[in-house]
Order: structure tokens, then C-alpha cells, then sequence
């Protein structure tokens, strides 16, 4: 099967920010060609929602345009609109980034939807028969009423235009709409709507109307936990446990790691929900009420087992015994982390070499670094490494431990809240702790030679993040400081970055893929940081079955591109082929540009050699088979030198399996 792109005309895309991202994940697995143009809706690309109805996948890019893009894709190529986006257009975008660029409507650049094929089943509607619908996918819409009806009508002239262009019969398009006020687009703007002949079913009415069953399960697998109901007002303050089953009034937009997914309102296979279960391996499933679930409102609060058998639903209970033997044999395959080398008591120097550079000894952000540094040094800046030995050394704060060991000890019987509530009480005690005398002369003689006079950034760098097993992008603080501030800052930050290591997103995903936390340790690189920037930006490797591409994104001066200020969309620009200098200008940036300036392409070039080197560096010990599987995370700046600029290398990572996003 191939990707359909309804358009004669290449499509753009906004540019990839980098996160750790469930799509990485697919992305890292499935080594697919991009999307290639077309003009018909193919029966190859289409698929079965809710049991009943024929369903494309579709997202419109360029919104905002004269000529915004409708593409339809293959499911089986590229599980999610936002992959398709990533993978399928060629832009590298997150999930997250590509959630916010379709929720806001100020920066709108997407609109995913489902259309459905009623062709088989007409919907009669005050005398009119509909041939079709459409969904807009629920990504919690800012908009206010106006402008979401403004967005569906646009969206259904979008729909007919394009299906007259396929010789079908009728063209009009049924409208999706909630029929909860707090989702997006809902039925608060019917009336507007019909004002412009447009005209809204609430989805199960849609599938009553087809016939559809009104339980769906996605993602067969038997859960066991508490079952817990969430209603649509609780859905941002709710709080989850990876023990709970959790009935969501709603569908949710994030879901921490739990026993078991089911929503009340219907989804599709290749919703967001659905494609995060599958990954987790979490039981999913819909029913359009409480009441079609056979014993769930009796059992709400209670530990039960939720078991498929020839697509059939059974809820049980289950005691607290028989819970942990299921959850103790089902979990995810842990992740085995290096185990600290506490042997490693002074600051490191990276231009060493041994084990006092390996992860185990300063964490994987700062070992990357001295790799890079090694093999690439008039690309990577000197740098320095405080050993992971020295947060144990903190962390023999009595209070901590104290706390520590009664949280491991009992946690699978702790409330979200009571966890978050320990965690808050442990950071409290590390930053509270006060840092050895000698240690602290240590790191005053490092600054006082190396660094004086100057910003310096404390960078977080664990021995439980940048593995290939766990990516842990963005779970732990850094911090900068200049080295003629007070010094007592300096303390300050540096127990900061060590606090980071227990907040309740690390903890929990440290949790949900085993990892021992008592053998998580931080480790702080330091360098200096850029004062005098030109640009910065990232870089993506996108690996395919027999090469990869490049994709380098950038802003002018410190502008940032991995948390970019709203509305802001940087320069991009993509290698189809690693060993190519032919490239394509993505898009242009919002601000200024980079390198699609006069005089900029050897540096282009430059960069572009500079990241497929460092993609070999990092995957040459991943076993030739695999390595397709794998791409390469930079980040990078331009430093002014003078009449010069200098390219510089910031980070570097591996990208494999990614945390859920």
C-alpha cells in the first residue's frame, strides 16, 4: 500500500522541534517512502471503524494557506495522522508539536479528521440522504464557537470540493459534533452551521444509524486493577495510577501510564488513545455508555479483571493477591539502566578516556559529549563532568532516604496524589541538603580555571536517559549560571538538576519501564555556554531500510527551536539522501532566515557532513541489522568568531525506542 496525497501540488510542513515522542517510536520501526501524489481514494488505504463503517484517514496541511493540502494516507504505512505528518510529509515533527499545531488556532498548520464512506449505509437527515461524514479528531480545540464554526465550515467546502473531484454521486458531508459543550467542534454551533447548509450528527447517533455495536475493543489484552471513573470536568486534574483502569467520560489527550483505557466516547483504530495502548500493550477499548460495560457501575472502585475472549467483554473481581501476580508478570520488559561507578569521585575532564567517561560514571548526556568531543573536537567544545557519585553523596541525606524507602516499600499501594505528595518531600530534602566543603573547593578551582568570567550550564545528564531502550528526553532540569553571580546560586542549581531526578513525570516513567530507581543517579555536564549566537537549531536523522535523511531546523540568534515562543515556525530544510547535498527548503523561518541566504550553503553542507558523521558515531556499536531502527538527535549552534562563524556541536543522542509522548 501507498500513502494518497490529494494534491498535484508538493505539500510543506512546519518544521520538527525535538521531544521525545511516541511517534519516534514508529518512526524507529517502520522504514517507509514518503507519501507519493495522487488523485483517487483507493480501497487499499481504507479501513473499518467502529465495526460498521469505511474510513479513510486524513489530515489537511497548510491551513492557514489560499490552498490548504488535504492528504488521505495509508494506515498500515503510518499509524496517526501526526506520524503521517512526521513521516509521511517529511517534516520530523513530534506529536507534541504537532498537537499544538492543531489545537491553537493561531498557530494552526493541521487538521486531522476521519471521513467515513456511508455509501453503504446512507444516513437519512429531514429528507436528505448523506453519502458521507466527517471527524475532526479531538485534540482539545482552543478555539472559541465562532471560530470553530468557522474552522468546520471551511473544513466541509475543503471535503465537497474535493469529492465532486471524485465523480461521486452527492458530496454532501455530514458533521461529527460533540454533544458535550466542553469538546470541540460540538453542537453549540449547529445553528450556525446550518445557516451555511451544513448540517451535524452526534456520533452515536452515527452509529446507531449504521448499525455499528456499541462496544468497540481496540486493543484485546486482559487488564486487572481499580477501576475508576473520570468525568469530562475532572480530565485535567486527574491523577493515575499505572495499577488503575481507568473509564474515561471522554476521550483524553494524555494518559499516564494504566492498567487499562476505556473511554465513552467512541474511537477510531488509529486514534491517538489506541496508538498509545498499543504501543504500552494496555487494554483499550470504547462503549457508548456505563451501562453497556456488564457489571462496571457495580464494581467502580473495586479491583477487578477485565478479560477478552472471542471478542467478548467479561468484568470480574479479583483480589488484591491475584492483582499483583497479574501485574507483577505483566509488566513491560524492564529497562536495564547502568549501574553507577561510584569509584568516580572527582570532576571529569571529558577529554579523558576510560571509565570515568562512561555513563555509568558521569550519565549518558555527558558520556555522548566526550565521545563527540574525542572524535569531533574542533566541533564540540571542551567540557567537564560532575561524577553521579557525588548525588549519591547527596542523596545520603537521612530525611531522603528515609522518604525513599518508605516510597519504594510502598508504593503499589499509594494514591497518585499521596506519591506526588512523597516526591515533593524528597526534592525538598535534596535541595535542602547542603554540599560537601570539598566538594564545593573542587568545583570553585574548575570554575576559577576553566570557566571564569563567563555563563556555564548545568546539564542534567542521568545514567536512565539517552539509552536506546529509554530515550527520557525531557524528564530532568539543567540550569545556567554566571560565575561571577552569588555563589550560593551555584548550590542552588546544582541541587535543582539533582531534585529533577524525582518529580512525578520521571518517577512515573522510570516506574512504567522498571528501572530501579535506586540505582538512578545525575551526573552534570558542564560547558560554557554560547554568548554570542549567530543561530541554533536541531538536526534529525531519519533512518530508512538502506539510508537516511537529514533534517536540519533553525532559528536566527537564540531564538529557540525545541520550545519555540507561539506562532513562531523555524527554517527547514531536508537531505533526502546522507550522502546527497542536494536539499529542499521545508519551510522558511517566521524570524529571519539561517541559511537560505547568500553565502550560507558551505555551512549548510558543513553541518549536514558534520550530523551524518555523528549518526555513525553513535549507532556503529547498535548491530548492523538493527541500525536502520535507529536515527540521531543533534543540537547545534553558529557562534560569531570574529569575521567568522563557527559551527558547534551541543548534543547529541541516540533515538530508538522513545518514551511515549
Amino acid at each position: 500500500m501507498r500513502a494518497v496525497t490529494l494534491s498535484c501540488v508538493p505539500p510543506t510542513g512546519t518544521a520538527w522541534y525535538r521531544e521525545a515522542a511516541l511517534l519516534l517510536v514508529a518512526l524507529a520501526c517502520i522504514n517507509q517512502a514518503p507519501a507519493q501524489p495522487s488523485t483517487e481514494l483507493s480501497e487499499d488505504t481504507q479501513y473499518l471503524s467502529y465495526q460498521r463503517v469505511p474510513t479513510w484517514s486524513a489530515v489537511v496541511s497548510d491551513w492557514k494557506s489560499d490552498t490548504p493540502q488535504l492528504h488521505v494516507y495509508d494506515y498500515d504505512q503510518y499509524p496517526g495522522h501526526a506520524e503521517f505528518v512526521s513521516r509521511g510529509l517529511r517534516t520530523g515533527i513530534s506529536f507534541s508539536q504537532f498537537t499544538q499545531q492543531v489545537r491553537d488556532p493561531a498557530e494552526r498548520n493541521y487538521v486531522p479528521l476521519f471521513l467515513f464512506d456511508l455509501r453503504s449505509s446512507p444516513i437519512e437527515l429531514d429528507g436528505e440522504t448523506y453519502l458521507w461524514a466527517a471527524r475532526m479528531e479531538d485534540y482539545s480545540y482552543e478555539d472559541t464557537p465562532d471560530e470553530m464554526a468557522g474552522t468546520v465550515a471551511k473544513l466541509n467546502r475543503l471535503l465537497v470540493a474535493y469529492l465532486r473531484t471524485q465523480s461521486v454521486e452527492d458530496a454532501s458531508v455530514l458533521i461529527v459534533l460533540s454533544v458535550n459543550p466542553g469538546f470541540q467542534p460540538n453542537f453549540g454551533i449547529e445553528d450556525t452551521l446550518r445557516t451555511q447548509g451544513i448540517r451535524g450528527i452526534s456520533l452515536p447517533d452515527l452509529l446507531s444509524a449504521v448499525g455499528s455495536p456499541r462496544i468497540e475493543i481496540l486493543n484485546p489484552v486482559t487488564a486487572v486493577g481499580r477501576l475508576r471513573y473520570v468525568g469530562a470536568a475532572e480530565m485535567e486534574s486527574a491523577r493515575y495510577s499505572p495499577t488503575d483502569i481507568v473509564v474515561f467520560e471522554e476521550l483524553p489527550t494524555r494518559v499516564p501510564p494504566v492498567s487499562g483505557i476505556i473511554t465513552l466516547a467512541p474511537q477510531t483504530p488509529l486514534s491517538h488513545v489506541n496508538l498509545l495502548a498499543r504501543n504500552r500493550g494496555t487494554l483499550n477499548l470504547y462503549a457508548l455508555t456505563l451501562a453497556d460495560l456488564p457489571g462496571a457501575e457495580e464494581q467502580l472502585g473495586e479491583l477487578v479483571r477485565i478479560s477478552i475472549e472471542q471478542n467478548s467483554l467479561a468484568i470480574s473481581p479479583v483480589t488484591l493477591a491475584g492483582a499483583e501476580a497479574h501485574w507483577a508478570t505483566h509488566r513491560p520488559p524492564a529497562v536495564a539502566i547502568p549501574e553507577p561507578d561510584l569509584e568516580i569521585v572527582r570532576i571529569v575532564n571529558l577529554a579523558e578516556s576510560g571509565a570515568s567517561v562512561a555513563s555509568a560514571a558521569i550519565g549518558a548526556k555527558a558520556s555522548n559529549y566526550a565521545l563527540l568531543q574525542k572524535e569531533l573536537p574542533e566541533y564540540v567544545r571542551p567540557g567537564h563532568a560532575l561524577p553521579i557519585s557525588w548525588y549519591f553523596e547527596v542523596a545520603q541525606d537521612t530525611r531522603f532516604q528515609l522518604l525513599q524507602g518508605a516510597l519504594l516499600e510502598r508504593k503499589q499501594n499509594m494514591t497518585p496524589e499521596e506519591i506526588e505528595t512523597v516526591l515533593a518531600d524528597m526534592r525538598d530534602a535534596l535541595n535542602a541538603h547542603a554540599i560537601d566543603p570539598a566538594r564545593q573547593q573542587e568545583l570553585r578551582e574548575l570554575i576559577a580555571t576553566h570557566y571564569p568570567d563567563t555563563r556555564i550550564r548545568l546539564r542534567s545528564s542521568t545514567n536512565c536517559e539517552d539509552l536506546p531502550e529509554f530515550n527520557g528526553a525531557g524528564l530532568y532540569e539543567s540550569k545556567g549560571f554566571n560565575t561571577n553571580d552569588d555563589e550560593s546560586e551555584l548550590w542552588d542549581d546544582l541541587l535543582e538538576v539533582y531534585a529533577s531526578l524525582w518529580t512525578p513525570h520521571a518517577f512515573a516513567e522510570r516506574e512504567f519501564y522498571g528501572i530501579d530507581h535506586r540505582l538512578a543517579g545525575m551526573g552534570v555536564l558542564i560547558n560554557e555556554a554560547f554568548p554570542d549566537e549567530h543561530a541554533n537549531g536541531v538536526v534529525l536523522t531519519i533512518p530508512g531500510a538502506d539510508d537516511f535523511s537529514v533534517l536540519i531546523n533553525s532559528q536566527p540568534g537564540e531564538a529557540a527551536v525545541t520550545n519555540p515562543e507561539p506562532g513562531q515556525v523555524p527554517e527547514s530544510i531536508l537531505f533526502e539522501a546522507s550522502a546527497s547535498d542536494r536539499f529542499e527548503v521545508q519551510t522558511e523561518s517566521s524570524i529571519g532566515p539561517v541559511f537560505t541566504v547568500a553565502g550560507m550553503e558551505t555551512l549548510l553542507i558543513e553541518l549536514k557532513t558534520v550530523s551524518v558523521r555523528i549518526h555513525e558515531i553513535l549507532t556503529r556499536d547498535i548491530p548492523a541489522a538493527d541500525r536502520p531502527g535507529y536515527g540521531v538527535d543533534i543540537e547545534f549552534k553558529l557562534e560569531r568568531e570574529g569575521a567568522r562563524l563557527a559551527l558547534y556541536v551541543k548534543q547529541g543522542r541516540l533515538l530508538g525506542t522513545a518514551l511515549p509522548d
